[in-house]
């Protein structure tokens, strides 16, 4: 009895390029017939799906087309909810850029008049600052009681 052949050969003999001394071995014997059966079932088979089944590249056209949407509406979704929470921080952040003034623009004209008068004057002793800087004296000879004015007007420097 001959030995029985390989897979390679059966495919060839499903094509018709085998060696032409296999063909009785294939005929009697069982294992090889049956062998051969069951590759001529399966190559009908994939030959079948392959006619039935539609062209691969529009398979993969409406997969690319649904998974670029998905990518594109989440990217968009981002964008969006990083635009609203920017706004949000940016409203809340001119709260802290622009605080409320305590005090009147008089005021403050008032006392930037005062710091120029300060800086341009010079005092008795020679220094810029020598009749604001000069302490009150407890003297009761000085006009006033002994109390010096302060130069705003104000003892608190306000």
């Amino acid at each position: 009895m001959s030995r029985c052949v390989s897979d390679r050969r059966l495919l060839q003999a499903y094509y018709g390029e085998g060696d032409a001394s296999k063909e009785p071995h294939l005929r009697t014997c069982l294992r090889c017939a049956g062998r051969l059966q069951r590759l001529t079932r399966d190559l009908q088979a994939v030959e079948q799906a392959l006619r039935e089944a539609p062209p691969v590249a529009a398979v993969r056209h409406r997969a690319g087309a649904r998974r670029r949407g998905v990518a594109v509406a989440a990217g968009l979704a981002a964008v969006l909810l990083f635009a609203g929470v920017e706004a949000w921080l940016w409203r809340e952040s001119i709260v802290w850029v622009q605080p409320k003034p305590d005090h009147e623009p008089a005021e403050t004209l008032a006392f930037l008049e005062q710091v120029s008068m300060v800086l341009s004057s010079t005092g008795e002793e020679g220094n810029a600052f020598g009749a604001v800087l000069a302490l009150p004296s407890d003297d009761a000879d000085e006009p006033g009681g002994g109390e010096a004015e302060w130069p705003n007007g104000r003892e608190d420097g306000r």
